[in-house]
């Protein structure tokens, strides 16, 4: 991607503090009457962008400025972030104590060091406790080891030897954590005996890991990788209720450590959507409320923090409503919340701006509202297309044909039915969700001529696409093949949702 579609996103993706922030050091700069010239024309390209900054800065090079653009909004957002976040704090500390060493303020730096490396033990960032540790006794070496016994220097040797160890432990566990996580997402783990047996390979040599005998070696991240993997792989073996106990100690966990979070909850946030995700994926609708009840204990100084954890608990009240065909609470919902919902767009990000979004239309879907789901979701297409591999971008783009499909605006509906075959032609194994809507879209009229065959011969393609591994993520944000089903068939979409024992299919 040129640099200059890049730019174009990412000031799409700035929210309100963050634009604020950057106008208030960018003024009067050919490089900032760019950045006014994007934020004032949205939905344009790059190329269009060019040709108005050539007319209004015709002395001024674009691809010149839009470097340098792009430069000073990345310096501005780390600067936003140093600000908040403790890591990067320390991290900082750590390169400002190697400038005080080259300028010959030796004592300084080695101060600085030592309040890193304190920091460090008090937050059991081992990472950062090592490279303090390290750049200390680098620093000592050059000058000697002033004022430094045998002893001492034995003792720093061991410290460093013991991080080793403690950073390894958590290495370890986290390769066999992403090992799990990634055989859950790319393979269907328990489908054969050799993948039951490779998944519990990996469960064994987790198990020796976090039993071991060496409990000064265990921290709070290893800790966490634990739990998450006891989760995970008791999520993936269906064994539902002793996955719930293992997210419910993984959060007392948090809750036993809000050193490490309490000035930044961001990934203690993180962490419990992804407990949420992983709820209604298995339908356990009824354990959402306790961890919603968690979130919103949540307490933050950050805006843009308490708009995401807000918003979380938005979607997964809604959720529950929408999967089970319940449109017109979430409707009622949503109105009842409007302004508060609209309030918190502007402090998110991207992704999870059109999470929102596509919940919203998903519930427009359900009451039959199609212009609606159209003008809701065509500003985000033009984006969609640059992320057209995220699940979340993929149910945009569909459920934005079907509406121009229902609402039979024949052109817009032609030229969408192109770009998804482009797309497709280019990925003939994936999106198989996508190949099936449109195979469904473009022949319809196939589906209801001798109605009783077309039923048995769909049938298996439907079963196959909601067992498949990749396409269940698409699935978990809408059931598309309900929604074909309830064609089929001639049911209520919603009547097929609020009885899915009932379905034909099932």
């Amino acid at each position: 991607m040129k640099t200059s579609d890049t730019l174009l996103l990412l000031i799409d993706s700035l929210t309100k503090a963050e634009k604020k922030s950057f106008s208030q050091t960018a003024l009067n700069s050919d490089y900032y009457d760019l950045y006014l010239l994007i934020t004032n024309n949205p939905g344009k390209d790059s190329e269009e962008i060019k040709e108005l900054y050539e007319v209004e800065k015709p002395q001024s090079n674009f691809n010149v400025q839009v470097n340098y653009l792009y430069t000073k909004l990345l310096d501005n957002l780390l600067s936003l972030q140093s600000s908040s976040d403790i890591e990067l704090n320390l991290f900082n500390s750590l390169f400002k104590a190697k400038i005080l060493a080259q300028k010959s303020l030796f004592q300084e730096a080695l101060q600085l060091y030592k309040v890193v490396q304190l920091k460090a033990k008090e937050l059991h960032l081992e990472y950062l406790l090592l490279k303090a540790l390290q750049e200390e006794l680098k620093l000592l070496l050059f000058l000697n080891f002033p004022n430094l016994t045998e002893d001492e220097l034995s003792t720093k040797h061991f410290e460093i030897t013991e991080s080793l160890k403690r950073a390894r432990r958590e290495n370890e566990s986290s390769v066999l954590y992403d090992l799990l996580k990634y055989r859950t997402l790319h393979h269907d783990v328990m489908r054969s005996e050799e993948q039951r047996d490779a998944l519990n390979d990996l469960l064994l040599s987790e198990l020796s890991i976090s039993s071991s005998s060496d409990r000064h070696l265990k921290s709070f991240e290893s800790d966490m990788l634990h739990q998450l993997f006891q989760s995970t792989y008791l999520l993936g073996v269906n064994d539902y209720n002793a996955a719930l106990s293992s997210l419910k100690e993984l959060i007392h966990l948090f809750e036993e450590n809000t050193q490490r979070w309490e000035k930044n909850p961001y990934y203690y946030v993180v962490t419990l959507e992804s407990i949420l995700y992983n709820l209604r994926a298995i339908h356990e609708y009824k354990s959402i409320s306790f961890f919603l009840g968690k979130l919103e204990e949540i307490q933050s100084k950050d805006k843009e923090i308490n708009a995401l954890r807000d918003i979380i608990q938005t979607l997964y009240t809604l959720y529950p409503l929408i999967d089970t065909g319940q449109f017109k609470e979430a409707s009622a919902y949503i109105e009842q919340n409007r302004a508060k919902i609209e309030g918190m767009l502007p402090l998110l990000n991207r992704d999870k701006k059109a999470e929102v979004i596509l919940c919203w239309s998903i519930v427009l879907v359900g009451l039959g509202q199609f212009r609606e789901v159209k003008d809701l979701l065509h500003p985000i297409i033009f984006q969609s297309k640059h992320f057209y591999y995220l699940p979340i971008f993929r149910a945009i783009r569909l459920i934005h044909l079907i509406s121009i499909y229902e609402l039979g605006i024949l052109d817009e509906y032609e030229f969408e039915i192109r770009a998804f075959k482009r797309d497709l032609n280019k990925n003939k194994k994936a999106y198989q969700v996508e190949a099936f809507i449109l195979k469904f879209l473009t022949s319809k009229k196939v589906y209801f001529h001798k109605r009783e065959k077309q039923r048995q011969a769909i049938q298996p393609i439907i079963e196959a696409i909601r067992q498949d591994i990749y396409e269940k993520q698409i699935l978990n944000l809408f059931d598309f093949t309900k929604w074909v089903e309830s064609k089929v068939w001639d049911v209520s979409f919603t009547q097929l949702l609020e009885n899915k024992k009932d379905s034909p299919l099932h």
